[in-house]
């Protein structure tokens, strides 16, 4: 299985490095394009020679329904850390760290658990092919999570997503992933769909709309909803601002999540 997976990445960067895009544009003059807020991955890989910062706070809340009263389980992201950097415009390597705390209990009398650093993953996305027509611009996302820098043991996670995009006018454009996640030994797999539409308001404000689940033929199917808004300070700064809930409750449903955050990236001199 691993020799498997190292031929299906050699043969995928070759093929990604191998492809005659179409022209390229100055990416100092184009606006930075992120994969924050959403769920939902860009398809776009950051070009050669740019490292790109992504960072926020997230908060999220599971409310569980009790005999005498409601309990609580809290994760509060104190910085969700998203690291890229482009070794070509085709490649794009990545590294995940998010620090976080959580809490548990009744509401008004919740337990605090220590400062966690997890989880951090590492990882590539490949650009496959460019938008043209109706075919939508594509790329391949690989990342791999383990106990580097982590405190919740030694879970080891594999993600492997194909990302879409579509640019509908010059205003609307929708992005949507299929994808799968696996746990240790590729055990405890499940299937993770998205959907996202953004309309731009103004040349600086961009409203989202987001559709996500998680398939998991051994548990409960979730599926939740998001929305928010991103704001371009300038080509090389973007902030955004999300809030969601679920469609219909299930056991570890997330009743609320809610983040803010920004984007910037450094060019290469």
């Amino acid at each position: 299985m691993k020799n498997s997976l190292r031929i299906s990445f050699l043969l995928l960067f070759i093929f990604a490095n191998s492809l005659m895009g179409q022209e390229e544009t100055n990416p100092k003059e184009t606006p930075i394009n992120t994969d924050r807020p959403t769920q939902t991955y860009s398809a776009f890989v950051v070009p050669k020679g740019v490292f790109q910062i992504e960072s926020g706070f997230g908060y999220s809340q599971i409310k569980q329904a009790g005999f005498s009263q409601d309990f609580f389980i809290e994760s509060i992201a104190l910085n969700s850390l998203q690291l890229r950097y482009g070794i070509s415009n085709n490649v794009e390597l990545r590294l995940f760290q998010n620090i976080s705390y959580n809490r548990l209990g009744p509401k008004g009398d919740k337990l605090r658990s220590d400062l966690l650093f997890a989880p951090t993953s590492i990882g590539t996305k490949i650009r496959i092919v460019d938008e043209e027509g109706f075919r939508p611009q594509i790329s391949f996302l690989a990342e791999f999570g383990g106990e580097v820098f982590s405190d919740l043991g030694n879970e080891n996670i594999k993600i492997f997503r194909f990302n879409f995009s579509n640019t509908i006018s010059s205003k609307f454009s929708i992005a949507y992933s299929l994808g799968m996640n696996f746990g240790t030994d590729f055990s405890n797999s499940n299937t993770s769909i998205t959907l996202m539409g953004a309309y731009a308001l103004s040349s600086k404000i961009s409203v989202f709309g987001e559709y996500y689940s998680t398939l998991n033929p051994d548990f409960f199917n979730l599926h939740n909803y998001d929305f928010g808004a991103t704001y371009l300070v300038n080509n090389n700064l973007q902030l955004d601002v999300y809030m969601g809930s679920y469609f219909k409750k299930q056991i570890n449903s997330t009743d609320l999540i809610f983040g803010l955050g920004f984007s910037t990236r450094i060019f290469k001199k």
